[in-house]
């Protein structure tokens, strides 16, 4: 204990700070916590309340807690689980559901409680956290009662955070290059978690390094052919067992669907049965896409039958699928930074708004993969891939009439 007390004997950091005036923590405060309020009788700004809505000093609420303490007392005597639910706590929380359009709502009593108590419920054993290495303590709290795989990732750095979640499942990588080291000319290569990766001209440049023309080069101009789990899959089942393809698994989903699930289903079903099957189209559906939420198509109706190229059925609800209205491009350049292309997204949209045809063919228009990612990171909304899809359909047939002349 000598060497500890002499070495806190000679920390005066504190004191230091004390003396120049500077050290910010209990500093006495003679007011109620406002923009402004008393420190040694002087008023100064406050900037570090949680006070956010001004409430501690509201008339109505200070009135109302008076109240509540005559009632009720200055506390609950015991936790929600046993004796301390009280009525107007119940009061409270349905009021809130109400408000925000839920079933229920549970109230804590600090922001830190609220982290502590949902965050262990969220994950278990065997799933994983990704999380800032700067995350409130009361994050930090929460995930340290859980199960899961933690994994931290440096503040605000993208880069890391993609060198991280590589890790979430290096144990299903392991297993698939063991499983391919038995078969010549196989290969795992683990790629970076980063969409559109699955493109198949994404995926050529990432696995063997070449680069597809622009249309009309196809990938076999340049030796490789991709196709997915499905597809090989497919053919395996034609050559070994002579099945014909008929049948492929579908994913029904989305925030508001009752029951999500992958179907095997055979193709001519209407997406209404699937629809069915995934618990029926929920009240609040606002829109069905065919196929993902990013490179999917909006359906007209729900009788559109299944085909070989089916992959999925996503049912927005009316908040998700209500559109932001679009605003003046502000020239961020976010678009042109996302496109996988290398394409300039706001300058084939905005051309193919006019009608300026030969401009997008000569900008390569006919390149575009249709990812969604321009009009996903645009800040103004503008729909850029709306614009793009039909400057592709026109700058197609011109250059199909072209090609029918020679």
């Amino acid at each position: 204990m000598g060497l500890l007390q002499e070495k806190l004997s000679k920390f005066r950091l504190p004191q230091m700070y004390m003396e120049r005036g500077v050290y910010p923590y209990f500093r006495e405060i003679d007011s109620a916590q406002d923009t402004e309020v008393l420190m040694d009788g002087k008023k100064v700004l406050m900037f570090g309340s949680n006070s956010y809505l001004g409430l501690t000093h509201d008339s109505r609420i200070i009135e109302a807690a008076i109240a509540a303490t005559r009632k009720y007392g200055t506390g609950c005597a015991g936790s929600r689980l046993l004796n301390g639910t009280l009525d107007i706590h119940v009061q409270l929380e349905k009021e809130l559901a109400e408000f925000v359009g839920k079933d229920e709502a549970l109230c804590f009593s600090t922001g830190f409680t609220v982290n502590e108590g949902v965050i262990p419920q969220l994950v278990g054993r065997g799933d994983y956290i990704i999380c800032d290495d700067r995350d409130h303590a009361s994050i930090v709290d929460g995930r340290r009662l859980t199960f899961a795989n933690q994994i931290k990732y440096k503040h605000n750095d993208m880069e890391a955070l993609e060198r991280e979640l590589q890790k979430c499942e290096p144990d299903a990588i392991k297993l698939m290059t063991e499983k391919a080291a038995n078969y010549a000319g196989i290969e795992v290569v683990p790629l970076k978690v980063k969409y559109p990766q699955g493109g198949e001209k994404q995926l050529i440049d990432a696995v063997i390094g070449r680069q597809v023309p622009a249309p009309p080069a196809i990938p076999i101009n340049v030796g490789a052919v991709v196709q997915n789990v499905g597809t090989a899959y497919a053919v395996y089942e034609a050559v070994q067992k002579n099945k014909p393809l008929f049948e492929r698994i579908v994913t029904v989903t989305g925030k508001s669907v009752k029951n999500p699930s992958n179907f095997l289903t055979r193709m001519g079903t209407p997406m209404s049965q699937l629809i069915e099957a995934a618990g029926g189209l929920p009240e609040d559906t606002g829109k069905v896409i065919g196929g993902g939420p990013m490179m999917g198509k909006a359906l007209a109706n729900t009788e559109v039958p299944i085909c070989k190229g089916s992959s999925g059925v996503l049912i927005m609800n009316e908040k998700e699928a209500r559109r932001a209205e679009p605003q003046p491009c502000i020239r961020c350049a976010k678009c042109v930074s996302a496109c996988p292309m290398g394409l300039e997204p706001f300058l084939l949209a905005t051309c193919s708004a006019h009608g300026d045809w030969e401009r997008v063919e000569h900008e390569m228009i006919m390149s575009c993969i249709e990812c969604g990612s321009c009009q996903f990171t645009c800040p103004s909304h503008r729909p850029m891939l709306d614009y793009i899809r039909l400057g592709k359909g026109k700058v197609g047939g011109i250059i199909r009439a072209r090609n029918a002349k020679k």
